[in-house]
């Protein structure tokens, strides 16, 4: 499903510019000393847009997720061994608390379904 389904063209423009507007204001790509990378505005937004891309269910066992197994946005080549990607879409994945704790860091495989 599109974000933009049914939008008229001027909306979604609208929309676009101010999606625009909102990641440069995040575009910042140093952590902030003794912050935490995951506590950035910009992997929040990175991170609700993969979700948006992929779709709110795990790409390896298509689960929903819920409180219990919630899902999550992994890093396909890990940040410890391939920082150069830890902003790029095209190395991230969606998947559940679960498969993604049995995937670990150890593990580059992409479980994306074009």
């Amino acid at each position: 499903m599109t974000w933009n389904k049914g939008l008229s063209p001027e909306e979604r423009e609208r929309r676009s510019k101010a999606w625009k507007q909102y990641a440069e204001r995040l575009s910042d790509k140093k952590i902030p000393e003794g912050g935490d990378f995951y506590d950035t505005g910009r992997w929040s937004y990175l991170r609700n847009r993969t979700l948006i891309k992929y779709g709110q269910k795990c790409q390896k066992c298509g689960f929903g997720g819920d409180s219990f197994n919630p899902l999550q946005v992994d890093h396909i080549k890990p940040r410890s061994t391939h920082p150069e990607l830890q902003w790029e879409i095209s190395n991230l994945q969606v998947l559940c608390k679960s498969c993604n704790k049995e995937k670990s860091n150890k593990n580059e495989s992409d479980w994306r379904r074009w």
